[in-house]
C-alpha cells in the first residue's frame, strides 16, 4: 500500500528540480505548477494500472483504496519536510507556507488529485 507513495515522491524530486531550475523561468509558475499537476495525475494512474491485478502491491491497493492515497500523501509530507528542513534549512513553517499562493494551491490539488486516484479507480475502501 506505501508502494503506491513511492512514484509520487521520485516524480516530486523530478519536478521540483526542473520547476526551479528550468521550467517556471521559461513558462511562468503557474503553468510550472499545472504540468506538475498533471505529471502527479499521470503517475498515479500508470502506477494504478501497472499494480492492476495485484502486481506490485496493487492488492492492498485495491483492497485499501482510501488509506493507499492518505499513505502516498503521508510519505509525500514526511520526505518533502525532511528535504526541506535537513537537506535545504528552510524553516518548516516557510516551506509549508508555499501552499498559501496559488501556484502552491494548485501543486497541493495535485497532490490531493494523486491521493484520490486508488479510491476513484478502485471505488469504496
Amino acid at each position: 500500500m506505501i508502494l503506491y507513495g513511492f512514484p509520487l515522491c521520485l516524480l516530486y524530486l523530478v519536478t521540483g528540480l526542473a520547476r526551479t531550475l528550468w521550467l517556471d523561468h521559461r513558462i511562468g509558475t503557474l503553468a510550472g505548477a499545472l504540468v506538475e499537476l498533471s505529471s502527479f495525475l499521470v503517475a498515479g494512474l500508470c502506477w494504478l494500472i501497472i499494480t492492476e491485478g495485484g502486481r506490485a502491491g496493487g492488492i492492498q491497493i485495491k483492497q485499501y483504496p482510501l488509506s493507499a492515497g492518505m499513505a502516498a500523501l503521508a510519505l509525500f509530507f514526511i520526505t518533502d519536510a525532511a528535504i526541506a528542513t535537513c537537506l535545504c534549512g528552510v524553516p518548516l513553517f516557510l516551506h509549508l507556507a508555499r501552499f498559501t499562493t496559488l501556484a502552491g494551491l494548485i501543486q497541493l490539488m495535485g497532490l490531493a488529485g494523486y491521493a484520490a486516484l486508488p479510491l476513484l479507480w478502485h471505488g469504496r475502501e
